[in-house]
């Protein structure tokens, strides 16, 4: 983040004159150098959340041991995108991985034609999610844009974001928005309903 640097003078006579000059001067620079201080340790803050966070991510794509249970969830996906006005039942495998009953990942593969595609991860840590990754494969404009790879990432902290971007590539043309909490967790609400219910169903069965 880059900072103003803002520096306060004062003429001595005017001082002199104005003995109410001093003071008010150094309160501003008083509140200045607070308020700075404090952006500053909420950068660094963020900064060791998101280094964290990376990490717990790195860790669990690199654990073998993790269980795997795969749904199958069906999506009903509009072709509008495709300039198709219609709807479309789609097989998007949801891939739940669990260490020590724990769930650490969850994975969906989406796609309703070869125009559009990609797959979602959600990483959990503790129970709560800490990071969601989305990559997706978009040819629906090919007349102006052709074939292009969209990437978005969101870290969270006490589900709330606190860093996310977005990148198409090779370059922008869809200039695609990014999620917010609400869009997120309304995803995520769906798909765990559906794997709570997959896995109460094998329990009994």
């Amino acid at each position: 983040m880059c900072l103003p640097v803002v520096e306060i003078t004062g003429r001595r006579h005017l001082q002199d004159k104005y003995p109410d000059m001093k003071i008010k001067l150094l309160s501003a620079t008083f509140i200045l150098t607070f308020s700075l201080t404090a952006l500053y340790a909420q950068d660094s803050l963020k900064e060791a959340r998101v280094k964290a966070i990376k990490t717990i991510v790195a860790e669990t794509d690199s654990t073998t041991s993790l269980i795997p249970v795969e749904v199958d969830i069906i999506r009903r996906d509009s072709l509008s995108k495709s300039g198709v006005n219609a709807l479309v039942d789609s097989l998007a495998p949801l891939r739940a991985y669990f260490k020590d009953k724990k769930l650490k990942k969850l994975r969906l593969d989406f796609g309703f034609s070869f125009h559009y595609g990609g797959s979602r991860d959600y990483y959990y840590d503790d129970g709560e999610l800490v990071y969601v990754f989305e990559s997706v494969m978009n040819s629906t404009r090919m007349g102006s844009c052709g074939t292009l790879q969209i990437d978005s990432y969101y870290f969270l902290q006490d589900n709330k974001i606190i860093e996310c971007g977005i990148m198409e590539k090779p370059f922008e043309c869809y200039n695609t928005p990014v999620k917010n909490e609400a869009d997120l967790f309304g995803e995520l609400a769906m798909l765990l309903r559906r794997l709570e219910a997959h896995l109460k169903n094998n329990i009994q069965n």
